[in-house]
Order: structure tokens, then C-alpha cells, then sequence
């Protein structure tokens, strides 16, 4: 199984670029345009594995897309491309997990002003299995106030 991403940071395809990172053992995909960087990392069940291999390649001719559609296998892996319209390409790791039945993985993201800011909120949402961020987004959401209860504010004249 695949996660393919295509980033179009900052405004749009043109000029993406991106790498295969190793951090802490864990396979990460950075993409940035300008300020503006993303990562995509994988964690398959409860183990740090993610990504088994990685990949970064140019949209219609090294894509992930491209490798796949043919004998539906990940045969390339490149390391970068950059200043491009790119797409990123993921190999979940499953190994040494339950059969079929058991597989269970999740895919974060994260975008922030830089890769260390990108890097640090994509791992970080992984740091908590998704079944709790689940349960305390939803205690979040029913603590805040229901929109039916909010009042725009009545403008004032200035004096």
C-alpha cells in the first residue's frame, strides 16, 4: 500500500521541491516552496515503522504515479527533486504485523514556515495513537460553543 502526495505549496505547482529524510529512525517526505514547507510521515500500527521506501519524483515523468501504473510496485527511489511540479511516494511498512485483518496505519501532515516547524508538527501528531487524538478532538469540539449560540458582533459608529 501507497500514500502519493502532490504538493502545490504557496500558491501552486510550479516550483515545489522536495527530499527523503531519515529523522529518528523514521522515514519523512519534505516538500517546501519559499517559506512554506510540508512532511508527510506513516506510522503502521503501534511501531515507530512507517515508510518502508521513499520516493520524490517529477509529475509525468519520475512520479510515484508513473512507477506504479505500471506493475502497480514501487521500483524507484529518488531521493529529491526540486524546483519542479512534484509528487511524493510512500511504501507503508507492514511488516511483521497481523494479517490483512489487522493492518492499521496512519498518515500525518504537517505545514508550517520551514522544515524543522513542518517536521516537528507532522512527528508530533504522531506521538499520540489516532483513536485518542480522535476522542480528544471530539471532547474539544463539545466543550467549545455551538454556533447556533453565537451573535455577530453589533457595529458601532465612532464619535
Amino acid at each position: 500500500m501507497y500514500a502519493l502526495l502532490a504538493p502545490h505549496l504557496d500558491g501552486g505547482g510550479a516550483g515545489n521541491s522536495a527530499r527523503a529524510v531519515d529523522i529518528a529512525g523514521r522515514k519523512l517526505l519534505l516538500a517546501w516552496k519559499n517559506q512554506w514547507s510540508l512532511a508527510m510521515v506513516a506510522r503502521c500500527g503501534s511501531e515507530i515503522q512507517g515508510f518502508r521506501r521513499v520516493s520524490c519524483g517529477f509529475v509525468g515523468a519520475s512520479d510515484g504515479w508513473r512507477d506504479l501504473k505500471d506493475n502497480f510496485q514501487m521500483d524507484w527511489e529518488f531521493g529529491s527533486a526540486t524546483n519542479g511540479n512534484i509528487a511524493l511516494l510512500g511504501e507503508l511498512d507492514f511488516t511483521g504485523l497481523p494479517g490483512p485483518d489487522g493492518y492499521e496505519f496512519t498518515v500525518a501532515f504537517g505545514i508550517g514556515e520551514g522544515h524543522h516547524t513542518a517536521a516537528q508538527k507532522t512527528i508530533g501528531a504522531l506521538a499520540m495513537p489516532f483513536a485518542e487524538q480522535r476522542s480528544r478532538f471530539i471532547a474539544q469540539w463539545k466543550r467549545a460553543p455551538h454556533r447556533s449560540n453565537w451573535r455577530p458582533r453589533q457595529a458601532t459608529a465612532a464619535s
